[in-house]
């Protein structure tokens, strides 16, 4: 296992901040190979172009657009089938 740290609480530290230094300074590509399967939530939303060109498949939940206050139920269903498709 690697551990990554410390990481300070500015505004530099974001999930998408630290991951994307992980995929560059750690270990994080010996544990995880091209093809492996990330489920991540709406704070790597920054972080999907890199994990791609790196070739890694991610699953998000959908994200609201600006001006939307809820999903529709379609949306929503959607973004629940994130969760369940690896129980």
């Amino acid at each position: 296992m690697d551990a990554f740290g410390p990481c300070g609480g500015d505004g530099m530290n974001s999930d998408h901040h630290i991951l994307n230094r992980m995929l560059d300074e750690s270990k994080f590509n010996e544990f995880f190979k091209p093809k492996d399967t990330l489920v991540l939530d709406r704070g790597f939303r920054d972080s999907i172009e890199g994990l791609h060109s790196r070739q890694y498949r991610t699953f998000m939940p959908n994200l609201l657009a600006p001006a939307q206050k809820q999903f529709t139920a379609a949306e929503a269903n959607e973004s629940r089938r994130v969760s369940k498709l690896f129980k």
